[in-house]
Protein backbone atom coordinates (compact mmCIF):
# COMPACT_ATOMS: atom_id res chain seq x y z
CA UNK A 1 0.00 0.00 0.00
CA UNK A 2 1.26 3.50 -0.66
CA UNK A 3 0.78 6.67 1.56
CA UNK A 4 -1.73 8.73 0.31
CA UNK A 5 -0.03 11.89 1.24
CA UNK A 6 -0.75 12.70 -3.13
CA UNK A 7 -4.79 13.85 -2.92
CA UNK A 8 -6.86 10.88 -3.83
CA UNK A 9 -9.20 11.34 -6.61
CA UNK A 10 -12.48 9.34 -6.88
CA UNK A 11 -12.73 6.69 -9.63
CA UNK A 12 -15.23 8.58 -10.97
CA UNK A 13 -13.22 10.53 -13.20
CA UNK A 14 -11.49 7.60 -14.67
CA UNK A 15 -15.59 5.67 -14.83
CA UNK A 16 -16.18 9.73 -16.78
CA UNK A 17 -13.16 8.63 -20.04
CA UNK A 18 -14.58 5.37 -19.89
CA UNK A 19 -17.79 6.84 -20.70
CA UNK A 20 -16.56 8.94 -22.89
CA UNK A 21 -17.24 7.38 -26.63
CA UNK A 22 -13.83 7.42 -28.09
CA UNK A 23 -13.75 7.37 -32.25
CA UNK A 24 -11.46 6.25 -34.45
CA UNK A 25 -12.49 6.17 -38.63
CA UNK A 26 -16.10 6.82 -37.05
CA UNK A 27 -16.09 3.50 -34.41
CA UNK A 28 -15.58 4.52 -30.56
CA UNK A 29 -15.70 1.51 -27.45
CA UNK A 30 -18.99 1.35 -25.89
CA UNK A 31 -20.28 1.89 -22.67
CA UNK A 32 -20.61 -1.33 -20.30
CA UNK A 33 -22.35 -4.39 -21.47
CA UNK A 34 -26.51 -3.45 -21.58
CA UNK A 35 -27.91 -6.87 -22.19
CA UNK A 36 -29.94 -8.78 -19.90
CA UNK A 37 -28.34 -11.65 -18.89
CA UNK A 38 -24.68 -12.99 -19.55
CA UNK A 39 -21.33 -12.75 -17.65
CA UNK A 40 -19.99 -9.88 -16.32
CA UNK A 41 -16.14 -8.82 -15.02
CA UNK A 42 -15.16 -6.03 -12.66
CA UNK A 43 -12.38 -3.66 -13.63
CA UNK A 44 -11.87 -1.83 -10.62
CA UNK A 45 -13.05 -2.99 -6.83
CA UNK A 46 -16.47 -1.83 -6.77
CA UNK A 47 -19.25 -2.34 -4.03
CA UNK A 48 -22.57 -4.47 -4.08
CA UNK A 49 -25.58 -2.89 -2.77
CA UNK A 50 -28.89 -4.64 -2.00
CA UNK A 51 -30.26 -1.91 -4.15
CA UNK A 52 -29.75 0.45 -7.13
CA UNK A 53 -28.16 3.24 -4.98
CA UNK A 54 -25.39 4.36 -2.94
CA UNK A 55 -27.27 5.04 0.28
CA UNK A 56 -28.57 1.04 -0.15
CA UNK A 57 -26.89 -1.32 2.36
CA UNK A 58 -23.31 -2.79 1.17
CA UNK A 59 -23.59 -6.72 -0.02
CA UNK A 60 -19.95 -7.27 -0.75
CA UNK A 61 -17.81 -6.10 -2.66
CA UNK A 62 -16.40 -7.37 -6.35
CA UNK A 63 -12.10 -6.73 -7.02
CA UNK A 64 -10.73 -6.33 -10.17
CA UNK A 65 -11.19 -9.58 -12.64
CA UNK A 66 -13.83 -10.76 -10.33
CA UNK A 67 -16.98 -12.32 -12.46
CA UNK A 68 -20.56 -12.57 -12.06
CA UNK A 69 -23.76 -13.56 -13.41
CA UNK A 70 -26.22 -10.80 -14.72
CA UNK A 71 -29.83 -11.35 -13.80
CA UNK A 72 -32.00 -8.41 -15.27
CA UNK A 73 -31.46 -5.54 -17.20
CA UNK A 74 -29.45 -2.35 -16.97
CA UNK A 75 -31.62 0.65 -14.79
CA UNK A 76 -30.68 3.75 -13.98
CA UNK A 77 -26.54 2.69 -14.12
CA UNK A 78 -26.81 -0.22 -11.83
CA UNK A 79 -26.99 -4.11 -12.95
CA UNK A 80 -28.45 -6.54 -11.57
CA UNK A 81 -26.86 -9.57 -10.85
CA UNK A 82 -26.47 -12.79 -8.88
CA UNK A 83 -23.77 -12.92 -5.97
CA UNK A 84 -23.68 -15.55 -3.36
CA UNK A 85 -27.11 -16.68 -4.18
CA UNK A 86 -28.64 -13.13 -3.58
CA UNK A 87 -29.79 -10.35 -5.52
CA UNK A 88 -27.70 -7.26 -5.74
CA UNK A 89 -26.89 -4.32 -7.10
CA UNK A 90 -23.52 -2.93 -9.07
CA UNK A 91 -22.53 0.40 -11.07
CA UNK A 92 -22.71 -0.68 -14.54
CA UNK A 93 -19.78 1.81 -15.48
CA UNK A 94 -17.46 -0.75 -13.28
CA UNK A 95 -18.55 -3.55 -15.22
CA UNK A 96 -17.48 -4.84 -18.84
CA UNK A 97 -19.32 -8.12 -20.77
CA UNK A 98 -16.96 -11.00 -21.28
CA UNK A 99 -18.21 -14.23 -23.13
CA UNK A 100 -17.95 -17.34 -21.30
CA UNK A 101 -14.58 -17.97 -22.26
CA UNK A 102 -11.04 -17.71 -20.27
CA UNK A 103 -9.98 -14.56 -18.98
CA UNK A 104 -6.11 -13.95 -18.84
CA UNK A 105 -6.56 -10.14 -16.87
CA UNK A 106 -7.41 -6.82 -17.85
CA UNK A 107 -4.58 -4.95 -20.44
CA UNK A 108 -4.33 -1.41 -19.71
CA UNK A 109 -3.38 1.55 -22.43
CA UNK A 110 -0.11 3.13 -20.93
CA UNK A 111 -1.29 5.72 -23.80
CA UNK A 112 -3.69 5.90 -26.77
CA UNK A 113 -3.55 2.95 -28.81
CA UNK A 114 -5.49 1.87 -31.96
CA UNK A 115 -7.79 -1.65 -31.58
CA UNK A 116 -7.16 -3.30 -34.42
CA UNK A 117 -8.72 -6.33 -36.39
CA UNK A 118 -5.99 -8.31 -36.93
CA UNK A 119 -2.17 -8.37 -35.47
CA UNK A 120 -0.82 -6.36 -38.04
CA UNK A 121 -0.01 -2.48 -38.16
CA UNK A 122 -1.71 -2.64 -41.69
CA UNK A 123 -4.73 -4.56 -40.42
CA UNK A 124 -8.39 -2.37 -39.63
CA UNK A 125 -8.73 0.08 -37.05
CA UNK A 126 -11.50 -0.98 -35.10
CA UNK A 127 -11.60 2.05 -32.39
CA UNK A 128 -9.17 3.47 -29.77
CA UNK A 129 -8.19 2.68 -26.33
CA UNK A 130 -7.64 5.46 -24.37
CA UNK A 131 -4.38 5.66 -21.56
CA UNK A 132 -5.50 4.47 -18.83
CA UNK A 133 -8.28 2.20 -20.22
CA UNK A 134 -8.45 -1.05 -19.92
CA UNK A 135 -10.12 -4.48 -22.02
CA UNK A 136 -10.34 -7.66 -21.56
CA UNK A 137 -7.17 -9.80 -22.57
CA UNK A 138 -8.31 -13.12 -24.74
CA UNK A 139 -4.67 -14.50 -24.88
CA UNK A 140 -1.61 -14.32 -23.70
CA UNK A 141 0.67 -11.76 -25.80
CA UNK A 142 2.88 -13.05 -28.38
CA UNK A 143 4.74 -11.54 -30.94
CA UNK A 144 4.39 -7.83 -29.95
CA UNK A 145 0.80 -7.97 -30.49
CA UNK A 146 -2.19 -8.89 -27.37
CA UNK A 147 -5.73 -10.28 -28.59
CA UNK A 148 -8.15 -9.03 -26.29
CA UNK A 149 -12.37 -9.01 -26.46
CA UNK A 150 -13.75 -5.81 -28.08
CA UNK A 151 -17.18 -5.40 -28.97
CA UNK A 152 -17.86 -9.23 -27.86
CA UNK A 153 -15.36 -10.22 -30.74
CA UNK A 154 -11.61 -10.55 -30.54
CA UNK A 155 -9.02 -7.55 -31.47
CA UNK A 156 -5.26 -6.78 -31.11
CA UNK A 157 -3.79 -4.43 -29.37
CA UNK A 158 0.42 -3.85 -29.53
CA UNK A 159 1.65 -5.27 -26.38
CA UNK A 160 4.35 -2.36 -25.81
CA UNK A 161 1.65 0.26 -25.02
CA UNK A 162 -0.07 -1.75 -22.42
CA UNK A 163 0.35 -2.70 -18.94
CA UNK A 164 -0.79 -5.95 -16.98
CA UNK A 165 -0.69 -7.88 -20.44
CA UNK A 166 -0.23 -11.44 -19.59
CA UNK A 167 2.76 -12.92 -21.87
CA UNK A 168 2.78 -15.76 -24.08
CA UNK A 169 4.36 -18.13 -21.07
CA UNK A 170 3.83 -21.69 -20.87
CA UNK A 171 0.60 -23.06 -19.65
CA UNK A 172 -0.44 -25.40 -16.48
CA UNK A 173 2.31 -27.66 -15.43
CA UNK A 174 5.06 -25.84 -17.65
CA UNK A 175 8.09 -24.55 -16.14
CA UNK A 176 9.14 -20.65 -16.37
CA UNK A 177 12.04 -19.08 -14.96
CA UNK A 178 12.33 -15.66 -13.31
CA UNK A 179 14.31 -12.86 -15.82
CA UNK A 180 14.83 -11.20 -12.75
CA UNK A 181 15.54 -10.92 -8.55
CA UNK A 182 11.57 -11.58 -8.56
CA UNK A 183 8.46 -10.98 -5.57
CA UNK A 184 6.65 -13.98 -5.18
CA UNK A 185 3.25 -12.96 -3.84
CA UNK A 186 0.52 -14.35 -2.24
CA UNK A 187 -2.27 -13.09 -4.72
CA UNK A 188 -2.16 -11.46 -8.08
CA UNK A 189 -1.05 -7.92 -7.45
CA UNK A 190 0.81 -5.36 -5.11
CA UNK A 191 -1.25 -5.39 -2.21
CA UNK A 192 -0.97 -9.37 -1.69
CA UNK A 193 1.63 -9.91 0.46
CA UNK A 194 5.75 -10.95 -0.28
CA UNK A 195 6.41 -14.20 0.36
CA UNK A 196 9.93 -14.81 -0.90
CA UNK A 197 12.09 -13.36 -3.25
CA UNK A 198 13.80 -15.54 -6.40
CA UNK A 199 17.11 -15.26 -7.81
CA UNK A 200 17.23 -15.05 -11.84
CA UNK A 201 17.15 -18.04 -13.42
CA UNK A 202 14.36 -19.66 -10.50
CA UNK A 203 12.49 -22.54 -11.88
CA UNK A 204 8.69 -22.34 -11.22
CA UNK A 205 5.93 -24.53 -12.55
CA UNK A 206 2.76 -22.94 -13.87
CA UNK A 207 -0.49 -24.52 -12.31
CA UNK A 208 -3.63 -22.18 -13.83
CA UNK A 209 -4.65 -18.94 -15.71
CA UNK A 210 -3.11 -15.59 -15.44
CA UNK A 211 -4.94 -12.83 -13.55
CA UNK A 212 -4.43 -8.83 -13.18
CA UNK A 213 -0.53 -9.40 -14.96
CA UNK A 214 0.33 -12.15 -12.16
CA UNK A 215 0.92 -15.79 -13.21
CA UNK A 216 0.40 -18.57 -10.49
CA UNK A 217 3.28 -20.77 -10.13
CA UNK A 218 4.13 -22.95 -7.62
CA UNK A 219 7.55 -22.30 -5.96
CA UNK A 220 9.10 -25.88 -3.99
CA UNK A 221 5.41 -26.94 -3.23
CA UNK A 222 3.86 -23.77 -2.20
CA UNK A 223 1.43 -22.63 -4.96
CA UNK A 224 1.87 -18.14 -4.95
CA UNK A 225 1.77 -15.69 -7.76
CA UNK A 226 4.97 -14.24 -10.11
CA UNK A 227 4.44 -11.05 -12.00
CA UNK A 228 4.64 -12.39 -15.77
CA UNK A 229 6.73 -9.80 -17.29
CA UNK A 230 9.64 -11.29 -15.07
CA UNK A 231 9.15 -14.90 -16.54
CA UNK A 232 10.82 -16.44 -19.34
CA UNK A 233 9.95 -19.61 -20.92
CA UNK A 234 13.73 -20.75 -22.07
CA UNK A 235 15.39 -22.72 -19.44
CA UNK A 236 18.82 -21.92 -21.36
CA UNK A 237 19.11 -18.88 -18.51
CA UNK A 238 18.62 -21.47 -15.64
CA UNK A 239 22.23 -23.04 -16.04
CA UNK A 240 24.89 -21.57 -13.98
CA UNK A 241 25.94 -22.00 -10.01
CA UNK A 242 26.75 -19.72 -7.07
CA UNK A 243 30.23 -18.15 -7.22
CA UNK A 244 33.12 -19.20 -5.14
CA UNK A 245 33.79 -17.30 -1.80
CA UNK A 246 36.73 -15.69 -1.51
CA UNK A 247 36.37 -14.65 2.26
CA UNK A 248 34.54 -13.96 5.50
CA UNK A 249 32.67 -11.40 6.86
CA UNK A 250 31.34 -10.60 10.25
CA UNK A 251 28.73 -7.92 10.42
CA UNK A 252 29.63 -4.94 13.26
CA UNK A 253 25.64 -4.14 12.56
CA UNK A 254 22.40 -5.13 11.70
CA UNK A 255 22.37 -5.54 7.62
CA UNK A 256 19.83 -4.98 5.42
CA UNK A 257 20.06 -7.70 2.49
CA UNK A 258 19.51 -6.79 -1.09
CA UNK A 259 18.88 -8.93 -3.85
CA UNK A 260 21.02 -6.41 -6.40
CA UNK A 261 23.26 -3.30 -4.98
CA UNK A 262 21.41 -0.70 -6.39
CA UNK A 263 20.44 2.03 -3.79
CA UNK A 264 16.37 1.66 -4.16
CA UNK A 265 15.94 -2.00 -4.12
CA UNK A 266 13.95 -2.96 -1.34
CA UNK A 267 15.89 -5.32 1.24
CA UNK A 268 14.22 -8.98 1.78
CA UNK A 269 15.93 -10.34 4.73
CA UNK A 270 17.67 -9.01 8.05
CA UNK A 271 21.59 -10.36 9.02
CA UNK A 272 22.15 -9.39 12.70
CA UNK A 273 24.62 -7.90 14.23
CA UNK A 274 27.89 -10.85 14.82
CA UNK A 275 26.68 -12.51 11.94
CA UNK A 276 29.60 -14.26 9.91
CA UNK A 277 29.09 -13.92 6.15
CA UNK A 278 31.01 -15.81 2.80
CA UNK A 279 31.52 -12.90 0.29
CA UNK A 280 32.84 -13.13 -3.47
CA UNK A 281 35.32 -10.34 -3.72
CA UNK A 282 33.21 -8.42 -5.69
CA UNK A 283 32.19 -4.92 -4.94
CA UNK A 284 29.49 -2.52 -6.54
CA UNK A 285 29.86 0.80 -5.45
CA UNK A 286 29.19 0.85 -1.25
CA UNK A 287 28.03 -2.93 -1.11
CA UNK A 288 29.46 -6.17 -1.63
CA UNK A 289 28.30 -9.62 -2.74
CA UNK A 290 27.88 -12.33 -0.36
CA UNK A 291 26.60 -15.60 -0.52
CA UNK A 292 23.57 -15.75 1.79
CA UNK A 293 21.26 -18.60 2.53
CA UNK A 294 21.91 -20.61 -1.44
CA UNK A 295 22.36 -17.23 -3.29
CA UNK A 296 23.66 -14.44 -4.45
CA UNK A 297 23.16 -10.96 -2.22
CA UNK A 298 24.30 -7.68 -1.30
CA UNK A 299 25.31 -5.86 1.84
CA UNK A 300 26.71 -2.51 2.56
CA UNK A 301 29.99 -2.98 2.73
CA UNK A 302 31.05 -0.08 5.54
CA UNK A 303 29.16 -2.50 8.35
CA UNK A 304 31.49 -5.73 7.57
CA UNK A 305 34.40 -6.46 9.16
CA UNK A 306 36.98 -9.02 7.08
CA UNK A 307 38.06 -11.77 9.92
CA UNK A 308 41.62 -12.25 10.67
CA UNK A 309 43.02 -14.45 13.18
CA UNK A 310 44.44 -11.07 14.77
CA UNK A 311 42.35 -10.30 18.57
CA UNK A 312 40.23 -7.42 18.01
CA UNK A 313 41.12 -4.14 19.03
CA UNK A 314 39.64 -2.97 22.36
CA UNK A 315 37.46 0.11 22.28
CA UNK A 316 39.11 3.49 22.61
CA UNK A 317 38.56 5.41 26.22
CA UNK A 318 35.40 7.35 26.65
CA UNK A 319 37.24 10.89 25.83
CA UNK A 320 36.90 13.69 28.86
CA UNK A 321 34.33 15.88 29.04
CA UNK A 322 33.52 19.57 29.54
CA UNK A 323 29.95 20.47 29.93
CA UNK A 324 26.50 19.34 29.28
CA UNK A 325 23.75 20.72 26.66
CA UNK A 326 20.31 19.90 25.92
CA UNK A 327 18.97 18.39 22.79
CA UNK A 328 16.69 20.84 21.19
CA UNK A 329 15.23 18.23 18.59
CA UNK A 330 15.25 14.35 17.98
CA UNK A 331 18.68 13.90 16.68
CA UNK A 332 20.40 11.14 15.23
CA UNK A 333 23.12 9.74 16.93
CA UNK A 334 26.31 9.01 14.04
CA UNK A 335 29.16 7.03 15.08
CA UNK A 336 31.72 9.86 13.59
CA UNK A 337 31.15 13.19 12.31
CA UNK A 338 31.35 12.43 8.21
CA UNK A 339 28.54 13.36 6.12
CA UNK A 340 27.51 9.25 5.29
CA UNK A 341 28.07 8.13 8.82
CA UNK A 342 26.03 4.97 10.28
CA UNK A 343 22.91 6.22 12.41
CA UNK A 344 23.43 4.03 15.75
CA UNK A 345 19.85 5.40 17.51
CA UNK A 346 17.74 8.70 18.05
CA UNK A 347 18.85 11.22 21.09
CA UNK A 348 15.51 12.19 22.51
CA UNK A 349 14.38 16.01 22.28
CA UNK A 350 15.37 17.91 25.78
CA UNK A 351 17.60 14.76 26.79
CA UNK A 352 20.59 16.24 28.66
CA UNK A 353 24.04 14.39 27.39
CA UNK A 354 27.69 15.20 27.89
CA UNK A 355 30.05 17.27 25.61
CA UNK A 356 34.02 16.97 24.97
CA UNK A 357 33.98 20.44 23.12
CA UNK A 358 35.12 18.62 19.11
CA UNK A 359 32.86 19.86 16.51
CA UNK A 360 33.65 19.23 13.20
CA UNK A 361 31.77 19.48 10.27
CA UNK A 362 28.82 20.68 12.02
CA UNK A 363 28.52 17.99 14.71
CA UNK A 364 29.50 17.75 17.95
CA UNK A 365 31.39 15.16 19.59
CA UNK A 366 29.06 13.90 22.85
CA UNK A 367 28.99 11.17 25.99
CA UNK A 368 25.44 9.56 25.83
CA UNK A 369 25.07 6.55 28.11
CA UNK A 370 28.30 5.54 28.36
CA UNK A 371 28.86 5.76 24.09
CA UNK A 372 30.87 8.47 22.03
CA UNK A 373 28.43 9.89 18.89
CA UNK A 374 28.52 12.61 17.02
CA UNK A 375 25.12 14.95 16.73
CA UNK A 376 24.28 17.99 14.67
CA UNK A 377 25.77 20.39 16.71
CA UNK A 378 23.45 23.61 15.89
CA UNK A 379 20.29 21.52 17.77
CA UNK A 380 22.04 21.59 21.12
CA UNK A 381 21.57 24.15 23.57
CA UNK A 382 22.20 25.31 27.20
CA UNK A 383 18.50 25.26 28.16
CA UNK A 384 15.80 22.91 28.16
CA UNK A 385 13.93 23.31 24.97
CA UNK A 386 9.95 24.41 24.68
CA UNK A 387 7.14 23.18 22.85
CA UNK A 388 7.82 21.96 19.73
CA UNK A 389 6.86 24.42 16.48
CA UNK A 390 4.07 24.04 14.93
CA UNK A 391 0.83 25.36 13.09
CA UNK A 392 -2.22 24.99 14.80
CA UNK A 393 -4.33 22.75 12.44
CA UNK A 394 -0.93 20.30 13.05
CA UNK A 395 -1.75 20.64 16.81
CA UNK A 396 -5.07 19.63 16.73
CA UNK A 397 -4.68 16.94 14.42
CA UNK A 398 -2.28 15.16 16.72
CA UNK A 399 -4.14 16.03 20.19
CA UNK A 400 -7.41 14.55 18.40
CA UNK A 401 -5.50 11.57 17.79
CA UNK A 402 -3.17 10.92 20.20
CA UNK A 403 -5.33 9.48 22.66
CA UNK A 404 -6.86 6.97 20.54
CA UNK A 405 -3.21 5.80 19.47
CA UNK A 406 -2.68 5.31 23.25
CA UNK A 407 -5.46 3.07 23.56
CA UNK A 408 -4.43 1.00 20.30
CA UNK A 409 -1.02 1.09 21.86
CA UNK A 410 -2.72 -0.91 24.89
CA UNK A 411 -5.02 -2.98 22.53
CA UNK A 412 -2.88 -3.60 20.04
CA UNK A 413 0.73 -3.40 20.88
CA UNK A 414 1.56 -0.83 17.86
CA UNK A 415 3.79 2.45 19.13
CA UNK A 416 1.74 5.45 19.43
CA UNK A 417 4.37 7.51 17.97
CA UNK A 418 4.32 5.01 14.41
CA UNK A 419 0.16 5.18 14.54
CA UNK A 420 0.51 9.42 14.62
CA UNK A 421 2.91 9.06 11.93
CA UNK A 422 1.43 6.86 10.00
CA UNK A 423 -1.71 8.93 10.14
CA UNK A 424 -0.18 12.34 9.54
CA UNK A 425 1.34 10.39 6.00
CA UNK A 426 -1.39 8.42 4.75
CA UNK A 427 -4.34 11.23 5.29
CA UNK A 428 -1.95 14.10 4.43
CA UNK A 429 -2.99 15.62 8.18
CA UNK A 430 -6.28 14.77 7.81
CA UNK A 431 -6.38 17.03 4.68
CA UNK A 432 -6.89 13.83 1.78
CA UNK A 433 -9.96 13.20 0.18
CA UNK A 434 -9.94 9.56 1.38
CA UNK A 435 -10.11 10.56 4.69
CA UNK A 436 -12.62 13.60 4.69
CA UNK A 437 -15.33 11.49 3.27
CA UNK A 438 -14.37 7.89 4.69
CA UNK A 439 -12.98 9.21 7.51
CA UNK A 440 -9.76 6.68 6.10
CA UNK A 441 -6.79 7.54 8.14
CA UNK A 442 -4.36 4.86 7.18
CA UNK A 443 -4.88 3.75 3.49
CA UNK A 444 -5.91 0.06 4.07
CA UNK A 445 -6.76 -1.41 0.91
CA UNK A 446 -9.84 -3.76 0.46
CA UNK A 447 -9.20 -7.10 0.40
CA UNK A 448 -11.04 -10.64 0.65
CA UNK A 449 -8.54 -12.25 2.76
CA UNK A 450 -8.11 -9.50 5.37
CA UNK A 451 -11.65 -8.85 7.63
CA UNK A 452 -12.14 -6.46 10.09
CA UNK A 453 -15.03 -5.60 12.41
CA UNK A 454 -14.12 -1.86 12.09
CA UNK A 455 -14.55 -0.92 8.44
CA UNK A 456 -18.58 0.15 6.47
CA UNK A 457 -17.52 0.48 2.86
CA UNK A 458 -14.47 0.51 0.05
CA UNK A 459 -13.67 4.25 -1.78
CA UNK A 460 -12.26 3.89 -5.14
CA UNK A 461 -9.31 6.40 -5.47
CA UNK A 462 -6.00 6.34 -7.29
CA UNK A 463 -2.60 5.93 -6.04
CA UNK A 464 0.96 5.75 -6.66
CA UNK A 465 2.37 2.43 -6.07
CA UNK A 466 6.08 0.87 -6.94
CA UNK A 467 6.34 -2.49 -9.27
CA UNK A 468 9.21 -5.07 -8.66
CA UNK A 469 11.46 -2.69 -9.88
CA UNK A 470 11.05 0.23 -7.55
CA UNK A 471 9.24 2.00 -10.57
CA UNK A 472 6.27 4.06 -9.81
CA UNK A 473 2.92 3.87 -11.31
CA UNK A 474 -0.65 4.82 -10.77
CA UNK A 475 -3.56 2.52 -10.20
CA UNK A 476 -7.27 2.96 -9.16
CA UNK A 477 -7.64 1.04 -5.92
CA UNK A 478 -10.36 0.25 -3.24
CA UNK A 479 -9.59 1.47 0.19
CA UNK A 480 -11.53 1.19 3.36
CA UNK A 481 -13.87 3.16 4.41
CA UNK A 482 -15.01 3.89 8.21
CA UNK A 483 -17.66 5.64 10.35
CA UNK A 484 -15.14 7.26 12.76
CA UNK A 485 -12.14 8.22 13.48
CA UNK A 486 -11.78 6.26 16.47
CA UNK A 487 -12.84 2.92 13.69
CA UNK A 488 -10.15 3.46 11.28
CA UNK A 489 -7.64 3.95 14.40
CA UNK A 490 -8.83 0.71 15.77
CA UNK A 491 -8.69 -0.41 12.60
CA UNK A 492 -4.88 0.03 11.94
CA UNK A 493 -4.10 -1.91 15.15
CA UNK A 494 -6.26 -4.40 14.06
CA UNK A 495 -5.33 -4.71 10.53
CA UNK A 496 -1.26 -5.33 12.33
CA UNK A 497 -1.94 -7.72 14.07
CA UNK A 498 -4.58 -9.94 12.87
CA UNK A 499 -1.84 -10.22 9.43
CA UNK A 500 0.84 -12.68 10.02
CA UNK A 501 3.44 -11.07 7.66
CA UNK A 502 3.63 -7.78 10.49
CA UNK A 503 4.96 -10.57 13.38
CA UNK A 504 8.25 -9.77 12.86
CA UNK A 505 7.65 -5.89 13.95
CA UNK A 506 5.84 -7.13 17.64
CA UNK A 507 9.50 -8.02 18.79
CA UNK A 508 10.13 -4.37 18.29
CA UNK A 509 7.20 -2.73 20.15
CA UNK A 510 10.01 -0.65 22.37
CA UNK A 511 11.33 0.59 19.23
CA UNK A 512 9.21 2.76 17.19
CA UNK A 513 12.04 3.10 14.43
CA UNK A 514 12.11 -0.50 13.96
CA UNK A 515 8.55 -1.21 14.06
CA UNK A 516 8.48 1.09 11.27
CA UNK A 517 11.42 -0.16 9.00
CA UNK A 518 10.04 -3.79 9.96
CA UNK A 519 6.21 -2.89 8.92
CA UNK A 520 7.54 -1.41 5.64
CA UNK A 521 9.72 -4.19 5.23
CA UNK A 522 6.60 -6.30 5.40
CA UNK A 523 4.71 -4.69 2.63
CA UNK A 524 2.65 -1.89 4.37
CA UNK A 525 3.73 0.67 1.58
CA UNK A 526 5.64 -0.46 -1.99
CA UNK A 527 7.52 3.49 -1.63
CA UNK A 528 11.07 2.57 -0.84
CA UNK A 529 11.11 5.93 1.21
CA UNK A 530 7.88 4.68 3.50
CA UNK A 531 10.11 3.84 6.54
CA UNK A 532 12.40 7.05 6.21
CA UNK A 533 9.50 9.30 6.14
CA UNK A 534 7.79 7.86 9.07
CA UNK A 535 11.10 8.13 11.36
CA UNK A 536 10.99 11.96 9.83
CA UNK A 537 7.96 12.53 10.91
CA UNK A 538 8.39 10.92 14.35
CA UNK A 539 11.47 12.63 15.15
CA UNK A 540 10.12 16.22 13.66
CA UNK A 541 6.80 16.27 15.66
CA UNK A 542 8.05 14.47 19.08
CA UNK A 543 5.76 11.44 18.00
CA UNK A 544 7.71 9.74 20.79
CA UNK A 545 6.94 10.95 24.02
CA UNK A 546 3.18 9.60 23.20
CA UNK A 547 4.49 6.05 23.26
CA UNK A 548 3.45 4.42 26.44
CA UNK A 549 6.98 3.72 29.06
Amino acid sequence: MRALWHAVRIVMIAAALTAVTLTVVGVGIPSPATADSGNLQATTAVNIRTGPSTSKSRLGVLYPGDRVKRIGPTKNGWAKISYRGKTGYVAARYLTRVKGTTSYGLATATTAVNIRARASRSSRILGVLRKGQSLTQAAPSRSGWTKVWFNNAPAYLSSRYLTGATKGNAGNGTAVYASAWLNLRTGPGLEYRRSTTVAPRTKLITRGTPKNGYAPVTYRGTPLWAATRYLADSPASAKGSLPKAAVRLRATADLLVRPIPTANTSPYADIPRGTIMYATGVVSGPRSQIVWRGRVAWVTTKYTRKLSSKPAPKAPPVPKTIGSRYAGAYLDLRQSPKPNARVSGVLPRGKRVRITGRVTNGRAQIVYRGAVYWVTAKYLGTARPGPIKMSSSQRKFIKKIAPLAKATQRKYRVPASVTIAQAIIESGWGRSRLTREGNAYFGIKCSKADRSPYPNGCYNGRTTEYDEQGNPIRIVDGFRTYPSLGDSVHDHGYFLTHNRRYRPAFKHTRNSDRFAREIHKAGYATDPAYARILIGAMQRYGLYDYDAP
